[in-house]
């Protein structure tokens, strides 16, 4: 599905959307890249999961995918969706096995959430016209 902007959605609304995928763009590529990177406070951290290096390398590479796929017009919607999945879990980590502050990841997954409902592919195509309604196709033919 090609990513087309809405004709009907205010500047505003388009320009918060870019503003949260930047934000969580950098954030997930600074995280992404510690992970992959190994970096002392990551070791730990995964090792107080309980999960081996593998985990935390699987971890990184997806929030850099998810990253990457925020600033890509075309999957801002599903970067946007991996990247709350791997927010839910940071939360549930948090609150059930190591402890802390879950509220940076809720607040990215809070950001990630207004990406999905500016950028949903729903929400973002045309209304499709009234029964009954001639339309045309792409090669011109009449369409009932």
């Amino acid at each position: 599905m090609a990513y087309t902007d809405n004709i009907d959605q205010p500047k505003w609304k388009n320009r918060v959307a870019w503003g949260a995928q930047g934000l969580l763009a950098l954030a997930f590529l600074a995280a992404g890249s510690q992970k992959i990177i190994g970096t002392e406070p990551m070791l730990q951290m995964f090792a107080a999961i309980g999960l081996g290096p593998l985990f935390q390398y699987v971890t990184g590479s997806l929030e850099i995918t998810g990253a990457v796929m925020l600033l890509i017009p075309a999957t801002a919607f599903w970067g946007a969706a991996l990247v709350s999945c791997i927010m839910v879990g940071a939360i549930y980590t948090h609150l059930a096995v190591i402890g802390g502050s879950f509220v940076p990841a809720l607040m990215l997954l809070l950001l990630a959430c207004i990406v999905l409902w500016v950028r949903n592919p729903g929400r973002t195509q045309s209304k499709s016209p009234a029964a009954g309604a001639k339309t045309t196709t792409p090669a011109g033919r009449i369409r009932l």
